[in-house]
C-alpha cells in the first residue's frame, strides 16, 4: 500500500509541476507580449527552435528512463538527469545518485533524429556493463 501511495504522490506532484510549467509559460508569453518591443521579441524561428529543443530533451530523458527501468525497477525523475545533445547524439548526465551505476550510465549511447514535427530518440546500453 505504501508503494501505491508513493507512486500516486509522485504522479500527482509531476502533474502539479507540469501545471506550474504551463502557468509559467503563459506568464512568460504575456510578458513577451506586453514588456518587449517588437524588435526585442523572439522570432518565430527562435520559438520553433526552442520547442524543438524542449521536445528533444523530453524524449531523450524518457528514452533513458525506459532503458534503465527494466534493470533497476526504480523511478527516475526528469530532474534527475540532464541531456547534452549534439549532431544526432546525446549523453545522459546524472544530476543525483541514480539507482544504476555510473559505469552503466557511461555505456549508454543516445541518438536522435528530427522527422518533420517529430523527434525520434533511442538509448542503448552494453549488456555486459554492471548495473
Amino acid at each position: 500500500m505504501n508503494l501505491v501511495k508513493t507512486e500516486l504522490s509522485r504522479f500527482v506532484s509531476r502533474r502539479f509541476v507540469l501545471l506550474m510549467v504551463l502557468t509559467l509559460l503563459a506568464a512568460f508569453a504575456v510578458t513577451v507580449a506586453t514588456v518587449l518591443s517588437s524588435s526585442e521579441r523572439p522570432t518565430e524561428e527562435m520559438w520553433a527552435q526552442a520547442r524543438q529543443q524542449a521536445a528533444l530533451i523530453f524524449a531523450a530523458k524518457e528514452a533513458f528512463y525506459k532503458c534503465q527501468f527494466p534493470k533497476s525497477y526504480e523511478w527516475v525523475g526528469f530532474e534527475d538527469v540532464s541531456i547534452e545533445a549534439s549532431a544526432g547524439c546525446f549523453r545522459i548526465v546524472p544530476q543525483v545518485h541514480l539507482p544504476v551505476t555510473a559505469d552503466w550510465v557511461g555505456t549508454l549511447a543516445g541518438r536522435y533524429q528530427f522527422r518533420g514535427p517529430w523527434v525520434v530518440t533511442g538509448v542503448t546500453a552494453l549488456i555486459s556493463a554492471r548495473l
